[in-house]
């Protein structure tokens, strides 16, 4: 548990010292970036990864992680979905992309929001990877262009969805999307911009935990082993 732990948190803090901002100014530079620190860990695993190429008029990657055995003759037999993003939005200070750890808190740009969690499911699938045996029907999805609220970005979740079900003949029965916006308690000491989870940009994406529901930007790390 403990190796499992640290893999966790070196992974979350490398991707958060990669940036990646996409409102409201974006750094394509960082979002590159984590796309081959993501992909290259993945690979080097043993893990299959299928990626939406960017082009001119589609500059964001959106990379797909499953287990080779998931992919027969051409078709993707997973049918859960771990949804995640890398992008984050821009901080007040540059200071905020160094990550820290304060007692049992990770705190930085994206930390909640959602890097500590693409990483447990980076380094849940690689661990199942390397344990051998049957492997569960799962995929990684990760999201370059979730921030911005905006479905004009194509290589989003939902044409990778599509991209999936035309390329792959995918059936998905459940997507576990999990965002932790929402769990902390110190608004004074955010890490991350505020934003109104009743914008209807974002009614697809986001469920309010409870009526008082306060924006919270640092994560617990001990609590995100939870789901695995």
């Amino acid at each position: 548990m403990e190796a499992r732990i640290h893999d966790i948190l070196k992974a979350s803090q490398h991707l958060i010292r990669l940036k990646g901002e996409t409102i409201p100014n974006l750094d394509m530079e960082g979002i590159y970036r984590m796309r081959d620190f993501v992909v290259e860990k993945a690979e080097d695993a043993g893990l299959q990864v299928i990626e939406m190429k960017e082009s001119t008029k589609n500059p964001f990657p959106y990379i797909i992680i499953t287990f080779p055995e998931m992919v027969e003759e051409g078709k993707l037999r997973t049918k859960v979905a771990l949804v995640g993003h890398l992008d984050v939005v821009g901080a007040n200070y540059e200071s905020m992309f160094e990550p820290k750890i304060e007692g049992d808190f990770l705190k930085g740009r994206g930390s909640t929001d959602m890097k500590t969690v693409d990483a447990t499911y980076l380094e849940w699938m690689i661990a199942r990877q390397k344990k051998g045996g049957k492997k569960p029907p799962f995929v990684l999805m990760l999201s370059c262009t979730e921030e911005p609220g905006r479905n004009d970005y194509k290589n989003n979740t939902f044409t990778a969805v599509e991209f999936l079900k035309r390329e792959y003949g995918a059936e998905f029965e459940l997507a576990i999307v999990g965002e932790r916006t929402g769990e902390m308690d110190d608004k004074d000491d955010a890490d991350a911009v505020p934003f109104d989870i009743r914008d209807s940009n974002f009614g697809l994406r986001r469920i309010a935990i409870s009526d008082d529901y306060k924006p919270q930007f640092s994560l617990r790390y001990s609590e995100t082993l939870k789901a695995i």
